[in-house]
């Protein structure tokens, strides 16, 4: 008799995990995770060249930040589903010091991100994500010279168990930084995001 309740137990736990979301169920998930971003290509000029005869210059570096907010994900078919969420974002760049400087900078502003996903959903609770993401940023530094308005491609995966969720996400610019760009080298957001979140179905 044990044996038989113990096998069932085990079904019941297996059928849970492989089990698919049902179509037409809806899931808020809160978040909050951590973040790093950097403008992909910006850099500070410094006075000098190299032995190479070319200018010298401090790269961007990734900057750690964090972010919370909420994703509803609304599951179409067994396979296939849409999220949209608001995400406040504490995000921006870094210019650390290297060999021949004595440099430490950071760029930051805060924003509120809006992704829109398309999500492949699995019976093993593994999601693959792909949308596009509006990036408005709300503070008030910089603002002759940040554009108001970004526009990324998110892609990322995320595992979920008993409504706990793990998601990791890269973010890829595909507007300028600047409202000038003539005036800098190409810079894009690039942001690579943690985050834990716990589903509610409705």
């Amino acid at each position: 008799m044990k044996k038989t309740i113990a096998l069932f137990l085990m079904c019941m736990f297996t059928l849970h995990i492989l089990a698919w979301k049902e179509p037409g169920t809806t899931t808020v998930y809160p978040r909050l995770g951590i973040n790093f971003s950097k403008f992909s290509g910006d850099k500070i000029y410094t006075t000098g060249q190299n032995t190479g005869g070319s200018d010298t210059y401090i790269p961007s570096q990734f900057k750690t930040g964090f972010s919370l907010g909420a994703e509803v994900q609304h599951q179409f078919t067994n396979v296939m589903a849409g999220s949209i969420g608001l995400l406040y974002s504490k995000q921006g760049t870094a210019f650390k010091k290297t060999s021949g400087t004595d440099f430490d900078f950071k760029m930051k502003h805060n924003d509120l991100i809006v992704p829109v996903m398309l999500v492949a959903t699995t019976k093993y609770n593994v999601d693959v994500k792909i949308g596009l993401q509006p990036e408005i940023r709300v503070s008030k530094g910089f603002n002759q010279v940040f554009n108001r308005v970004n526009l990324s491609l998110p892609v990322g995966i995320s595992y979920e168990f008993k409504h706990v969720a793990v998601d990791l996400r890269y973010h890829l610019g595909l507007t300028h930084v600047y409202k000038d760009q003539s005036l800098y080298d190409s810079s894009y957001n690039k942001t690579i995001m943690l985050t834990l979140g716990y589903g509610f179905d409705l």
